[in-house]
Parts: C-alpha cells; sequence; structure tokens
C-alpha cells in the first residue's frame, strides 16, 4: 500500500504470481465469499519491470 503497510489478499482474475511488488489493485469484495475473512482484489496495472521481486 503506498502508506508503507502489506495487506494480505486473495487475487482474482489472474494468477498471484501475476501481481508483483508495486502493482496496483483494486478492491472487488471486502470479504472472501469462501470464508477466509481475506478481501478480494483483481489486478488493475501491472508493476513496472524494475520493481517486480521475485
Amino acid at each position: 500500500m503506498d502508506e508503507g503497510f502489506t495487506l494480505v489478499c486473495q487475487v482474482t482474475g489472474t494468477e498471484p504470481a501475476a501481481v508483483a511488488v508495486g502493482a496496483r489493485v483494486s478492491v472487488v469484495r471486502a470479504v472472501d465469499p469462501h470464508g477466509q475473512g481475506l478481501p478480494v482484489v483483481q489486478l488493475t496495472r501491472p508493476a513496472p519491470p524494475s520493481e517486480h521481486r521475485w
């Protein structure tokens, strides 16, 4: 997040590995429908190549 902290979430619409540090996501649902209690997000803009850290 821009504020400097990390958010654990579930990714939808793409492979989780495609969401790298610096990618932009938007919240689809506040809580996973399967009851895991995690927000569900989807990729809106990939991270710039220089920010990939896998």
